[in-house]
């Protein structure tokens, strides 16, 4: 029973089933006023299902540059913004579904900026919100927006502030296929964007690619587009289109990461180097950044040119597509590759940047980080193999192992927001740039591993001679009788200064016929050759060997000589063979990594870890 009533219009028939926020228009209010004379009683009920949503979502950021964190709450209309004690700042209304992008000092004056979003029935709106007043400037609308990429950092060199690169592709019919690009920068405040580029392009424009590379060689970096096998080049001054051409059949690109690079030193442009999964491959463009295009070499992985298939799966092996391993001027690009040849393998991957030519392959392996650790002018490579991390040399075609150890990762610096403005990669991943390592200060040529135990402060040294002082030797006598005790494993000696690794025995089937395998191997000896599972006799000869050193060594224990003899046998050399697409995997002992921290010393692979 209603203690009031207001007349309302008498329901059709058939209309007894409650509607959607009340009525057609959506108003959500009932003409009815009053209280109920008792409490309404539940009829029925049903369990719609679906996750259950927030009403808001609270972001705690210093969005007024005053140092201190504001809570900033963002719910279906509004976006509020209060500070510590819970006192409004500012508010915004009609703010559908706002999402916040990035918060920074975008007009470079310590003031904050907020790059936000709005969402409704397919429109997206980006504002640029004042932290300090909220006053939103609004940037752009996308409408059915297909895909695209959005770079935010420090693109423009000169210029004050971060600034926002943009592109976007789709429209609504009957409006022409095609989409925007976009540069703007606030070098004049945070309430006076400047439009630096603002195009619209028709035609095969699908989720483009965004770059900036000097394409004309007249030292002034352009704003690169790329989509479906067509650049766009815009001067950043200007505004105005500087290049356009096509470089081959139209298929997708929004997949591929792509490089500007000068393939030799005396190069007057750039060209750009592509690893596309759509090809799937690698290619190179030669172009000058005013005339033409045209394709340098494509390598196809799989042996089939399809983008739209599944099979074959390739992603840059690092941070980074493109590295100048031995600093001159020619680049390597590193690809992992999956599934080539059917198997479900992955291994790594060696391009010459210049010809295509595949230079080598290395199984299982992952490039972390590739810094100049030792201060030659040449970097050296941070592979990760398993739970292995290898530091290597690029020499002579081929990686070579200077030290590696186990459950040991690098600190690495963050890559800035922008990454490298050379490199171009797929819309909604991480920025992509080559990652370095953290050093103990600026200039220091030690750098940061994180051990087991601890981060230590490292450093590259020359390799250690292997000769050993008598005290030593006695020293090393003593762990051999305790510690050769027949387990089949790796045992570390360990005393005050240094580490060596011998093998215990154990009977175990014959040496070709394992998928893995350890020799003992002279220092003296050099590079060793390639071990092939299919060379039986060789391996035999090995093994024999092998039997006849553990058997002299056993034999003479308690001499006198054995144990220098010992210190000569110093490097250990892993090798992990595979019966299909096997390649050697060289780790030559040409130096040690040396460690700040107090620990056991490690010498292993030719190379060791001890304190400093």
């Amino acid at each position: 029973m209603l203690a009031e009533s207001t007349t309302a219009k008498p329901l059709q028939p058939g209309s007894d089933w409650p509607m959607y926020r009340h009525d057609p228009a959506l108003t959500a209010v009932s003409p009815l006023r009053g209280g109920l004379g008792e409490a309404p009683t539940l009829a029925w009920s049903l369990d719609l299902g679906g996750p259950k949503v927030v009403a808001e979502r609270v972001l705690v950021h210093d969005v007024t540059g005053d140092g201190q964190d504001e809570f900033l709450t963002l719910g279906a209309g509004t976006v509020t913004c209060r500070d510590s004690r819970g006192q409004l700042l500012w508010k915004l209304d009609n703010f559908p579904n706002a999402t916040v992008v990035d918060v920074r000092d975008f007009a470079g004056d310590g003031s904050r900026g907020l790059l936000m979003t709005t969402f409704l029935a397919g429109k997206v709106d980006t504002y640029m919100v004042s932290g300090g007043t909220g006053k939103a400037i609004h940037l752009w609308r996308d409408e059915n927006n297909f895909g695209g990429q959005t770079r935010i950092g420090r693109l423009l060199p000169g210029v004050a502030g971060v600034h926002i690169a943009a592109t976007a592709s789709g429209q609504t019919p009957p409006a022409s296929q095609g989409g925007f690009v976009r540069l703007v920068s606030f070098e004049k405040g945070l309430d006076r964007p400047h439009h630096r580029i603002r195009h619209f392009i028709t035609g095969v424009f699908y989720a483009p690619l965004i770059l900036f590379a000097d394409l004309d060689g007249d030292c002034r970096p352009e704003m690169v587009v790329i989509s479906h096998e067509q650049i766009w080049a815009f001067d950043p001054d200007s505004g105005r289109q500087t290049f356009y051409s096509g470089y081959g059949p139209s298929i997708r690109t929004y997949m591929a990461t792509v490089a500007a690079i000068k393939l030799q030193p005396q190069d007057a442009c750039p060209a750009l180097v592509m690893l596309n999964p759509s090809l799937p491959g690698l290619k190179a463009v030669q172009q000058d950044g005013k005339t033409f295009a045209r394709e340098l070499w494509k390598v196809v992985v799989g042996g089939k040119e399809d983008q739209y298939q599944k099979q074959v799966a390739l992603t840059p092996a690092g941070p980074a597509l493109v590295y100048d391993l031995e600093h001159d001027g020619r680049y390597q690009i590193l690809v992992s590759i999956k599934n080539e040849h059917g198997d479900g393998g992955t291994f790594l991957a060696v391009f010459d940047a210049k010809t295509g030519k595949r230079l080598v392959e290395l199984p299982e392996a992952e490039v972390v980080a590739v810094d100049d650790l030792d201060g030659d002018g040449k970097p050296e490579v941070l592979l990760r193999r398993g739970k292995e991390l290898h530091i290597a040399r690029w020499k002579a075609g081929d990686f070579q192992s200077i030290w590696q150890g186990e459950d040991v990762l690098p600190v690495l610096r963050p890559i800035p927001s922008e990454g490298d403005l050379k490199l171009a990669w797929p819309g909604g991943h991480p920025p992509g740039g080559n990652a370095t390592l953290w050093r103990e200060t600026a200039d220091s040529p030690r750098f940061l591993l994180r051990f087991p135990e601890g981060v230590r402060s490292c450093r590259l040294g020359p390799k250690r001679s292997s000769s050993m002082k008598p005290w030593e030797t006695s020293l090393l006598q003593k762990n051999l009788r305790s510690r050769l005790s027949g387990t089949g494993r790796k045992l570390s000696l360990s005393w005050p200064t240094r580490s060596y690794t011998a093998m215990s025995r154990r009977p175990r089937p014959p040496i070709w016929r394992r998928r893995h395998w350890s020799l003992i191997w002279p220092a003296s000896a050099g590079l060793w050759s390639a071990m092939r599972p299919a060379n039986t006799c060789w391996l035999r000869r090995q093994a024999r060997w092998s039997a006849f050193f553990w058997n002299t060594l056993t034999r003479y224990l308690n001499s006198w000589w054995t144990l220098p003899a010992l210190g000569r046998w110093s490097a250990t050399w892993m090798a992990t063979a595979k019966t299909t697409s096997w390649r050697p995997w060289s780790m030559p002992g040409v130096g040690r990594l040396v460690s700040s921290s107090t620990a056991t010393a490690r010498k292993s692979t030719g190379s060791s870890c001890c304190p400093a």
